[in-house]
């Protein structure tokens, strides 16, 4: 990867020639309803200003519809002297909603407006004539069709003739009759095989589901278009059997303390717990009054049981399940990827973020986290499985973030460092990190003066691979604040602090590709310098696609893993000397879409990402994909641009990760 300067100029010194950030490409924002009201009084009411020139004649506008989209072409309008005009202002006006895009150029004679909800829209045409505008040319108001809302309230409940599904129609019916409903029972293993209802239906009888298991219910609405998104899942139902046994059996590791359970409702108390089929992985034990099942296994392997339950009444159940075995963890498979152990609420508004970084699921039942006071914080029997980039959440008692915990330490999470122990049988540590002598790997964190009572933490620095981890916690982590002020006398850089939602993964589908491949990735429009108020702003742009073949999970977002920065870490560039590299900010654009041009000619409209919750951001921050439930289809992309200020210029660089399950 070659240094490119942040100050605008090509290797070799060449400068670029940005023009006006505002004339880069085609303005394009929605507006609330007041400012649906102004677009429509300046098209149809106001006349050309004084001093224009003579008006331009009427264009002619036509609109052709499809699922969630419109597409207008004009005629071109002229001077009277047979001139084209200077560029065209086109809206589409809808109930509610409005967007309006701005050609600089006579020449552009269509567009299409996408992800445009179900409704009524028009579409006005009005040409510029050299600092004028002229007759305003528009379409009847024609109707735009999409897929149907998502039902709502979906409830169940179970007796014995089945689970009884409840829901509430949609919002929308996407302009389209809605012919049916389609209910799907999923289970932790899967879904199982859906119901489909008439379009009149709200409720539907399910029969067939396995006693004594687990259900949640989504239900999704179906008009002409398509099959819309399905609802939020109901509460969790458990189906009706006179006596309903489940065994919680997690993956174990070879040498780890085991915790599976059996668990027993309905029934009369008390009850006996056997194998009556197949057996447990070799050194595990079933007890036979509480139908725990533990031990530490001995070899690698996937076992098949059967465990039957007997209650005081004479009635008996079973199931089966299997019991998979994984080998033995290394140090360094669980790390600290970020924490700190005071904040703005005091010593007790603390956090540990802990992330599975090896290829296998992990499970955290008996994990120790030990603290520099010498308290330790054992994660409970039903402690979650790691998946592969998974991460749990532990949080001291006074915890000022929004984000939920997956466990809360009552005792807190004492101070100079964290300390991760497997429960191996030989305490094996899997990770430290902090300023005190046995609580960090290789070179501890410098120490902070008192107790910080500001939003900050320790980072792990990351990269598009993941997150760095060469044994030393002075170079893996950095001093991150939210507003980049000192934290205990040290230098601190602008960034998220809030870890992200524990549903928050690394995405394996969805790819990050260039806007043009055509061209370079230094080269317009993947990426530009441009100047606004002599602020000057580093634009990239790229397409958002998921190739799988099921559509992406909800909460799709950007998250910034390196930049160029103030205070921050070294560049990839370790030839750059540090006087050398550009400090740069996430930037909120003015606004939310744009059109740009293909080295092709073909025009784009490009979304522009803020970072979550407005304003500007630094390392670390989340950016939503800003498409509907911020997810893509099968097959489908999106192309978007992160904004950034050049607040140093220089050599600079910038990489993110794709995440899933953002909030």
């Amino acid at each position: 990867m070659t240094p490119r300067g942040a100050d605008g100029r090509e290797p070799g010194g060449r400068p670029l020639r940005p023009r006006a950030y505002s004339r880069r490409r085609a303005g394009r924002k929605q507006v609330r309803l007041l400012t649906l009201v102004t677009v429509l009084v300046t098209l149809l009411v106001l006349p050309p200003s004084a001093g224009a020139a003579e008006t331009s004649s009427l264009p002619l506008v036509t609109a052709t519809p499809a699922p969630g989209q419109l597409t207008a072409t004009w005629t071109a309008s002229l001077f009277p002297d047979g001139s084209e005009v200077s560029g065209y202002t086109v809206s589409v006006v809808g109930t509610g909603y409005a967007e309006t895009v701005r050609f600089p150029s006579g020449r552009d004679r269509t567009i299409t407006f996408v992800a445009l909800p179900a409704g009524d829209y028009r579409v006005l045409v009005q040409p510029g004539i050299n600092g004028g505008v002229g007759p305003t040319g528009f379409t009847d108001y024609i109707e735009v069709p999409w897929l149907p809302g998502r039902p709502t309230d979906v409830q169940a409940s179970s007796d014995k003739t089945g689970v009884t599904v409840r829901w509430q129609a949609p919002s929308s019916d996407g302009r389209r009759d809605i012919s049916g409903y389609v209910v799907t029972p999923q289970t932790a293993a899967g879904s199982a095989p859906a119901v489909t209802t008439g379009g009149d239906a709200r409720s539907a009888l399910l029969t067939g589901l396995t006693p004594g298991t687990s259900y949640t219910f989504t239900v999704a609405a179906r008009n002409a278009i398509g099959q819309g998104l399905p609802s939020d899942p109901s509460a969790a139902v458990l189906v009706v059997s006179p006596l309903v046994v489940s065994l919680a059996t997690p993956l174990g590791r070879v040498g780890w303390d085991y915790h599976g359970r059996t668990d027993v409702t309905l029934g009369t108390a008390p009850y006996r717990f056997a194998v009556v089929g197949g057996g447990l992985p070799a050194g595990l034990g079933l007890d036979p009054d509480t139908g725990a099942i533990t031990g530490r296994p001995q070899a690698i392997g996937t076992s098949s049981v059967t465990i039957g339950v007997t209650d005081a009444a004479g009635t008996t159940q079973s199931a089966t399940t299997s019991v998979k075995v994984a080998g033995p963890v290394v140090a360094g498979d669980l790390l600290i990827t970020s924490m700190r152990q005071s904040g703005p609420a005091g010593p007790g508004d603390e956090f540990v973020d802990i992330t599975n970084v090896s290829p296998t699921p992990i499970p955290t039942a008996g994990l120790d986290v030990e603290t520099g006071a010498g308290a330790t914080v054992t994660l409970a029997d039903d402690a979650p499985v790691l998946a592969p980039s998974g991460h749990l959440l532990i949080v001291g008692p006074t915890w000022s973030g929004a984000t939920a915990a997956t466990k809360v330490a009552q005792d807190g999470l004492g101070t100079d460092g964290l300390r991760i122990r497997f429960p191996d049988g030989s305490g094996t540590v899997s990770d430290a990190v902090g300023p005190q002598a046995g609580l960090h790997t290789g070179r501890g964190l410098p120490a902070l003066t008192g107790e910080p009572a500001v939003d900050f933490a320790w980072m792990r620095s990351r990269t598009p691979a993941g997150p760095v981890s060469t044994g030393n916690n002075s170079s893996d982590f950095q001093l991150i604040s939210a507003d980049g002020g000192a934290v205990g006398g040290r230098a601190a850089v602008r960034g998220t602090v809030t870890p992200v939602a524990v549903t928050a993964t690394r995405s394996t589908t969805v790819t990050s590709l260039l806007l043009d491949p055509t061209v370079p990735a230094s080269a317009a429009p993947n990426r530009e310098i441009t100047t606004v108020d002599g602020q000057r702003f580093l634009t990239i742009r790229r397409w958002i696609s998921n190739p799988g073949t099921a559509p992406a999970a909800p909460g799709l977002a950007l998250r910034i893993s390196t930049m160029s920065i103030r205070n921050g870490g070294g560049s990839p560039f370790s030839l750059v000397p540090a006087d050398r590299r550009a400090e740069l900010t996430v930037a909120t654009p003015s606004t939310r879409s744009s059109s740009v041009r293909l080295a092709n000619g073909s025009p784009v409209t490009v979304s522009n990402l803020a970072p979550a919750g407005g304003g500007t951001g630094g390392l670390f921050a989340v950016l939503p994909l800003g498409t509907y439930q911020n997810t893509l289809f099968s097959g489908q992309r999106q192309a978007v641009a992160i904004t950034f200020s050049v607040d140093r210029p220089g050599a600079f660089w910038v990489s993110w990760d794709v995440l899933t399950g953002v909030n």
